[in-house]
């Protein structure tokens, strides 16, 4: 969203160095053409993630969806979720 990403506290927002520091269980969930913030916007959240603590954490990447994989593959979007809750829980 062109609006979005014009604005200077989101151009500035990093959240990598803190996410990194998460220790619990964490799932990404990314729909393969997410162009609203960009395909690799996943990967890169997930790499961060994984930096300190790889364990318990999961990169999805939904086929045939966008950035609302819920309401465009709910299907695979809720199985993906469900075996991340069965794994973790």
């Amino acid at each position: 969203n062109k609006a979005f990403r014009s604005q200077s506290s989101y151009n500035n927002l990093n959240i990598l160095d803190d996410i990194s520091h998460i220790k619990i269980p964490v799932l990404v969930i990314q729909g393969e053409r997410d162009f609203s913030i960009g395909i690799d916007q996943g990967k890169m959240i997930f790499i961060a993630l994984s930096k300190n603590f790889s364990e318990n954490k999961r990169l999805e990447i939904i086929k045939n969806a966008g950035h609302s994989t819920t309401a465009e593959n709910p299907e695979k979007t809720i199985a993906v979720i469900e075996d991340f809750l069965d794994t973790y829980n």
